[in-house]
């Protein structure tokens, strides 16, 4: 997920999310532009207590599960770079 500098627009698999302030959302405070879907979003815990109500945990993104648990372990993701790929593959001199 990706946030304009303003905070007021959010990315997301495609979709570009804006703050609901003043729009009158019932459960939401992020909505699609183009679907007006509806979308609670929030920060991490490392308590995890990420749920907006009630006992349980949070369901995460598939692609950022290791952010999380990076997250939950100690770090902020947000200060590492992102890996380069290796290949095991071996060129051979010709």
């Amino acid at each position: 997920m990706d946030f304009s500098k303003t905070w007021k627009t959010a990315y997301f698999h495609g979709r570009t999310l804006r703050r609901g302030t003043g729009r009158g959302l019932f459960d939401a405070n992020f909505y699609d532009v183009e679907t007006h879907d509806e979308f609670w979003i929030s920060g991490p815990r490392r308590d995890r207590g990420d749920l907006r109500f009630g006992p349980g945990q949070p369901t995460v993104e598939g692609d950022a599960e290791g952010a999380y648990g990076a997250f939950l372990r100690g770090s902020n993701p947000r200060d590492q770079e992102p890996q380069a790929r290796t290949s095991r593959s071996r060129v051979r001199p010709g």
